[in-house]
């Protein structure tokens, strides 16, 4: 029997555990702090969430697990986190938002919300960066969509994470996902939590 393969193996399963540990404890906080009790703001409930979890570093299996952990099932949510490598990206949209929807911001505003989808919201996005090449996960759907962004050369995750995520608020303000004549970026910035949080 190799005992040294053995504690080896052993270690890196330790290892694996230890990583989906923290993950899951950033999506928890972060879930919690957007989604939870007193998360709303104004009295008005989140309905769209784009924001960074730095501990998968760009790996996607791990931010499939932090993005797991969030919660907010009804929020649709573009969630991106950088690595050494480059940036993984997970997104849902629920189906509420995948049609037209007529919203009355108030007794004489009514404005159409466009419908939104997950693989579409993402392929727009990688459309937007030097990632002309690269397309949604396989199996990814209206509901629910993955990716991976290489980084470019002379570049690293840090600006294609803030490309990315400005690109993913741009496409909510186009289609009109926020009440007319509100400053949409300040109600995309109160989503957007800080990504240097410690956990």
């Amino acid at each position: 029997m190799d005992m040294e393969g053995s504690i080896t193996g052993l270690s890196l399963m330790s290892e694996e555990t230890d990583l989906a540990k923290i993950c899951t404890r950033e999506g928890d906080v972060k879930g919690r702090l957007a989604f939870g009790d007193g998360s709303e703001m104004g009295g008005l409930k989140r309905t769209f969430y784009c924001t960074t979890l730095e501990k998968p570093q760009g790996d996607l299996d791990l931010l499939n697990v932090g993005f797991a952990a969030m919660g907010g099932s009804d929020v649709a949510k573009f969630i991106l986190s950088p690595g050494p490598e480059g940036v993984a990206i997970v997104c849902n949209v629920p189906a509420e938002f995948q049609t037209d929807t007529d919203i009355e911001d108030s007794k004489d505003v009514t404005r159409t919300r466009k419908a939104m989808f997950a693989d579409k919201w993402v392929e727009a996005v990688l459309s937007k960066l030097e990632a002309t090449s690269i397309s949604c996960q396989p199996g990814s759907s209206n509901d629910l969509a993955r990716a991976c962004v290489p980084n470019q050369p002379d570049s690293d995750s840090s600006e294609l994470v803030k490309d990315a995520q400005n690109h993913a608020e741009i496409m909510l303000e186009e289609h009109r996902c926020f009440a007319e004549g509100s400053d949409s970026g300040s109600d995309i910035a109160a989503v957007c939590l800080d990504a240097s949080d410690d956990y």
